[in-house]
């Protein structure tokens, strides 16, 4: 019996003493922290209910605590907890103090408070109204995480939002954000699904991955100069957005940064931009015409563009009628124009070295591929996987056979040279940029620029940053310089 009771004595729980229905842990000789009852937070008999009001001060054994802190995990999953009123005393509320908590509506965190820490309101889904005050810099992971807060005041103290800090948030209609904030976390606003209204101030650098994703209310956003890159996801699905404008800050689009914002119908990539994510446009169903800066190109979506889609430096447009991809593109991704049933001809440029797998997978209507480079990009057997065989490829001229040999192009039983359609340029001997002269090509106009002269076998002849090449033999070359290739004939 005396072994039993010991061994009772002994057993470990989280809280050191009880006042008034106020469990607290002990953190030095005179402070203490609020904390639950028994040895596990998940253990959900006896837990917190109705109004608690947390003293500053609590007496026991003849000493006087001062109520520092609330503990991690504190009033986890208390769903009968209505409200609590927290004392200036509390300086620290631990992670996932208030998870939860479906009966709280409202709360006033005290401005002793610094930071509000991993999931502390997480999932208090009643919770509509709450206090931050200025003396808190950080609010962190998943702190409002699927409460239905209406709005918002974030203080000018705040330096920092962490990921999914107010994500889920579904009645937030409004948000301002202070001149004070840096950074923007992953998905910070997601699925906030009736936010209309934000401001994105200067101060902030980075937006992180799927901030906005799911806002479907959202009609429009400026996105400052101070920011450099519009993570993935970071738009996706925000289908309310008619408008955007992209700063020449921007230096890079993530992957699926604007898909299926089917309420698009226009957007400008600034020349600043030189990486674009994989398909970051997909399903804007209503997507009319984009403007590439870059080489001050405009390309019109023409027949209503279901998508966009990347590839390693630029944008493709997808899902119209024709499609044509800028000469700064070197690789087209796998799967980038998969299932697009309305392409019916492609464009692709000198520039494009290789095709991944899939790239036009059941591209069932394309009847038209224009491929500028004489010497075929890599491919592979899947390359157009369901489109029609019979599908007429366009190759410079003297490339027929190289096409009709290489891997992924040998699929197609309709290859036609056609230099007009393929827009590789015959470059006669008195060229001003590109002349023959005594079994030597010339090239004039460009200093340090990589040369490139293939045979029309596509054996690479040169390769270099001279500009007077000599060469053997007697024929039609191919010579790539800055981008662009050109014939010449000795």
């Amino acid at each position: 019996m005396l072994i039993a009771v010991l061994l009772t004595s002994s057993y470990t729980f989280a809280h050191d003493f009880e006042v008034n229905g106020i469990y607290y842990n002990i953190t030095s000789d005179l402070t203490v922290e609020v904390t639950y009852k028994g040895n596990k937070a998940t253990e959900y008999k006896d837990r917190y209910i109705g109004s608690i009001v947390v003293p500053e001060k609590v007496s026991y054994n003849g000493l006087i605590y001062s109520v520092t802190s609330i503990g991690k995990n504190t009033f986890y999953y208390c769903k009968e907890l209505t409200s609590i009123t927290i004392p200036n005393s509390v300086n620290s509320i631990g992670e996932y103090a208030f998870q939860y908590c479906s009966g709280l509506n409202e709360i006033t965190i005290p401005s002793s408070i610094t930071s509000i820490n991993r999931s502390t309101f997480e999932s208090c889904t009643n919770l509509t109204s709450v206090t931050i005050p200025n003396s808190v810099t950080i609010i962190g992971n998943s702190a409002f995480n699927k409460c239905n807060l209406t709005s918002i005041t974030i203080p000018n103290s705040v330096t920092n939002i962490d990921n999914y800090a107010f994500g889920n948030c579904k009645g937030l209609t409004s948000v301002i954000i202070p001149n004070s904030v840096t950074r923007i976390g992953d998905g910070v606003f997601q699925n906030c699904s009736n936010l209309t209204n934000i401001i994105i101030p200067n101060s902030v650098t980075s937006i992180g991955n799927g901030a906005f994703s799911g806002c479907k209310s959202l009609t429009s956003i400026a996105i400052p100069n101070s920011i450099t890159i519009i993570g993935n996801n970071t738009f996706q699905s925000c289908s309310g957005l008619t408008s955007i404008t992209i700063p020449n800050s921007i230096t890079s689009i993530g992957k699926l940064a604007f898909a299926y914002c089917s309420g698009l119908t226009e957007i400008t990539i600034p020349n600043s931009v030189t990486s674009i994510g994989k398909s970051p446009f997909t399903a804007c169903y209503n997507l009319s015409s984009i403007i590439v800066e870059q080489d001050n190109i405009h390309y019109d979506s023409r027949d209503n563009c279901n998508a966009i889609i990347e590839t390693a430096t630029n944008t493709l447009i997808q899902g119209c009628n024709e499609t044509i991809i800028p000469n700064t593109i070197t690789n087209i991704d796998s799967n980038s124009f998969a299932y697009c049933e309305g392409l019916t001809s492609i464009i692709i440029p000198t520039s494009v070295i290789s095709i991944g797998e899939y790239a036009f997978r059941a591209c069932y209507n394309l009847i038209e591929i224009v491929s500028g480079n004489p010497i075929p990009p890599t491919a592979i057997n899947n390359t157009f996987t369901n489109v029609p065989q019979t599908a007429t490829l366009y190759v410079p001229l003297g490339s027929k056979d190289l096409y009709k040999n290489a891997e992924g192009w040998n699929y197609f039983t309709n290859i036609v040279e056609d230099d007009l359609k393929t827009g590789v340029e015959s470059i006669l001997a008195d060229d001003a940029s590109i002349s023959v002269e005594n079994g030597n090509i010339i090239v004039n106009g460009v200093d340090n620029a990589k040369v490139e002269v293939y045979s029309t076998n596509g054996q690479c002849v040169y390769n270099g940053t001279s500009t007077t090449i000599p060469v053997s033999a007697k024929g039609i070359y191919i010579v790539k310089v800055n981008g662009k290739s050109f014939k010449v004939i000795l």
